[in-house]
């Protein structure tokens, strides 16, 4: 690897000018932007540098650290640009951890049951997102030092078209050892609903948590299915396609636009929808199955309270799903699938 450089080194200088430039022109540019909460100092600086920004020093805590470097002027420059809104960074499982970094509040990027799934040491270990975000939160600070810490990143890739079925006890399987292999975007919504459930019900002491990403991204280091696409969004690359998962955050989310979405699977008797009504009907071919359910029926292989819905043992048919009450399940609120 390259010799470590240090911060007179000129190479880091220039690289400290550009992103000092750049931050100055972020928060002078969005300094009265209502949705602007914190300012971002960076995104995974996780070890030591070189002038080509390779790793250099593994994740040995003495080695020459020019993250502490960078952090300590990057605060410094925010609060004088801005001393009214706090600073954050995003941090990766695997970044050399420094609670001395300078910021107000931190975040991690994770992923739990996609990247976690085939790669043991990852994730201190620790498979759920409870689990993950419990022990960085030990492993990083102690009680003196603690500062605010949230989850900047979490989601799975989600490919239009592909679909995986349920299994009988509701879960849903990747298909192989290493999720990021097949894409479908049943196993994404699955994935949202189980790590959601757990980032509200089990981490009430977190500042954030944000879905990576709305919007399917063009990349080529973090492609999924498609060449040079980063599918992790919730809606399609062209902005046309809204994906499973994009449902499941408007039952939990929107109140106001009633609405039920049939989550696309490989067919096998097992139906799943989403929606913010309180109580479902399900017909086939025009007969009602059963009663109404709700989204916290228990023992049922989903999330409760979450705007989930399930039914077992469908039979073929035209299927109807309406808001219970609403009549012959022929008006508003109600979607068919043939």
């Amino acid at each position: 690897v390259d010799e470590i450089i240090s911060p007179s080194d000129s190479d880091y200088i220039r690289f400290m000018n550009v992103t000092k430039a750049q931050l100055t022109e972020l928060i002078k540019q969005q300094y009265n932007h209502p949705s602007v909460i914190v300012w971002g100092l960076g995104n995974e600086i996780r070890r030591e540098m070189t002038s080509s920004f390779i790793k250099a020093a593994g994740d040995n805590a003495n080695s020459p650290n020019l993250a502490t470097d960078y952090h300590k002027q990057m605060y410094a420059l925010a609060k004088k640009l801005d001393a009214a809104r706090q600073t954050t960074y995003a941090a990766f499982c695997l970044f050399n951890r420094k609670k001395d970094w300078d910021s107000d509040t931190a975040a991690m990027n994770l992923y739990p049951y996609w990247y976690t799934v085939g790669m043991d040491g990852w994730y201190l270990n620790q498979k759920s997102m409870a689990g993950i975000m419990t022990a960085d939160f030990t492993e990083l600070y102690n009680a003196e030092s603690a500062k605010p810490l949230g989850i900047s990143e979490y989601g799975a890739s989600g490919e239009t078209g592909f679909l995986r079925p349920y299994e009988a006890d509701g879960t849903v399987r990747p298909g192989t050892d290493v999720p990021d292999a097949q894409w479908s975007t049943t196993f994404q919504a699955y994935l949202h609903e189980k790590v959601y459930d757990e980032i509200v019900n089990g981490l009430p002491w977190i500042w954030c948590s944000y879905v990576w990403q709305m919007f399917d991204s063009a990349s080529d280091k973090k492609q999924g299915g498609l060449p040079g696409t980063n599918d992790k969004g919730l809606v399609s690359y062209d902005h046309t396609t809204k994906k499973d998962a994009f449902y499941f955050y408007k039952a939990n989310w929107n109140n106001f636009e009633k609405f039920i979405h049939i989550v696309d699977s490989e067919p096998n008797g097992i139906l799943r929808a989403y929606s913010n009504y309180d109580r479902l009907q399900l017909y086939v071919d025009g007969t009602p199955q059963g009663e109404p359910v709700t989204d916290v029926n228990k023992d049922d292989g989903v999330v409760d309270g979450l705007g989930v819905f399930r039914w077992y043992n469908v039979p073929d048919g035209k299927i109807e799903i309406c808001a219970a009450g609403c009549g012959d399940c022929t008006g508003d609120g109600s979607v068919k699938r043939s």
